[in-house]
């Protein structure tokens, strides 16, 4: 067997490896099992696949070999073309890489051609170093949906590109005396991860895209729901204000035990007026009134300390948004804690020096796992969830500052530091 056929040999399993680190999180098809035993075969069945002619340089055998490949793929789960073909495209540069480094690493160790015990050795630990190191820096992020809504054209023509570049090196780099090229072989190894990380840096590109989208969404639905609420609280002024009169009325009743009884139903009614909150800030009275009343009915303990004129420099939506995700999601989180006296949600907003100050604690069941300084949304459709801590951190960065959450003694705790800026 001669030294290209050797390599396209192994070629073959590395390549159908490489696949598997990327595309484990696809969506199997139906009888998955039947598909990838046929895919199996598949790959089996290029062993015995008729030589094809090549250029002197350009091998088409690899570019025939992975355009199968990736049809054997798409045969087992059920993805769009354009998915297979991404993680199609980042396995054989992967693979690619590997197969650089070990060709190098045999020439500093100056092993003969060809699959000696040594070069076994090199290649049963390398590859799988180098998968592995993929998979933590590449294919353990990509999450379901993320791929490429908006970038198709562009990755297409990266595609053509990568594949056809790392062909002709890889070509190069085993041909008779190129065998040891250094040169080349390093040139390979770094197109091929140039090759990953601008993949990769296309999906990160299109999800900060996507989020930013979601939150100019939240932030039209908050203006909605601002002004909703605000006519919520007017309609619960004029109703407390009407029940007051009433109640003067009622007392002219002269049956002592029918007035006493529509007093007391009155009065039930209108103690909603001692959760309306009054800040001197318009904005934060909404917010805070509508989740006082939100946490009376579910019996939840919020309490909270606000000095309404520390926000007077922020925009009333931004102000509506930051504390209506920050507040909703303790009471997300609290309303499922039975031990009452664990049912208690604490806001404190202070100007301290020329700093704003929100801080809000609660109690949690059980200690988030987070990721890039957040917890994961413990809720079913994580693709549409878990943008109100990212829609915080948003606004906090809009107007230079930050956002840190952590967990303390089973409390969730979340700061917000701000720089206050003069109102002009």
């Amino acid at each position: 067997m001669s030294v290209i056929h050797t390599i396209i040999s192994t070629f073959i399993i590395q390549l159908f490896g490489a696949m598997l680190v990327f595309i484990r999180s696809g969506k199997r098809r139906k009888r998955f099992p039947l598909w990838a035993a046929l895919a199996v075969g598949g790959f089996v069945g290029l062993y015995f696949f008729p030589n094809i002619p090549r250029v002197e340089w350009f091998n088409f055998e690899f570019l025939v070999f992975f355009i199968i490949a990736t049809g054997l793929m798409w045969l087992c789960f059920d993805e769009k073309p354009i998915k297979i073909v991404f993680f199609g495209v980042a396995a054989y540069a992967m693979q690619n890489f590997a197969s650089a480094l070990f060709f190098m690493i045999r020439g500093f160790a100056e092993l003969p051609r060809g699959y000696s015990l040594g070069s076994v050795f090199i290649i049963l630990t390398i590859f799988p170093a180098v998968y592995t190191v993929a998979y933590f820096l590449f294919a353990r992020k990509v999450k379901a949906g993320d791929i490429l809504h908006g970038s198709r054209i562009p990755f297409l023509i990266m595609s053509i590109v990568i594949v056809l570049i790392v062909n002709v090196l890889g070509l190069f780099s085993i041909s008779e005396g190129l065998g040891r090229h250094n040169v080349v072989l390093f040139f390979r190894m770094i197109s091929c991860a140039m090759a990953l990380f601008i993949q990769f840096g296309l999906i990160e590109k299109e999800r900060v895209l996507r989020d930013k989208e979601t939150i100019a969404h939240l932030f039209n639905e908050a203006e909605k729901h601002r002004v909703a609420a605000k006519d919520n609280i007017e309609f619960i002024n004029i109703k407390c204000h009407d029940l007051k009169k009433q109640i003067s009325a009622l007392r002219q009743i002269s049956n002592q035990k029918e007035r006493e009884e529509s007093i007391d139903e009155i009065e039930k009614a209108v103690m909603i007026f001692d959760a309306i909150a009054k800040t001197d800030n318009k904005t934060l009275d909404i917010v805070l009134t509508e989740k006082s009343i939100q946490c009376q009915k579910r019996k939840i303990d919020f309490s909270y300390i606000a000095d309404g004129e520390a926000l007077r420099f922020m925009n009333s939506v931004d102000v509506f948004l930051l504390l209506e995700n920050a507040i909703e999601n303790a009471i997300e989180s609290v309303m499922h804690i039975v031990d009452n006296e664990k049912r208690i949600i604490a806001l404190n907003i202070s100007a301290k020096g020329k700093m704003l100050s929100i801080h809000l604690e609660n109690y949690i069941e059980a200690v988030p796992v987070f990721d890039h300084g957040l917890p994961v949304t413990s809720k079913e459709d994580k693709q549409h969830h878990g943008y109100g801590l990212k829609s915080i951190r948003y606004i906090a960065e809009k107007y230079s500052g930050n956002m840190e959450v952590s967990v303390k003694d089973d409390r969730f705790i979340l700061d917000v530091l701000i720089p206050i800026k003069d109102v002009k």
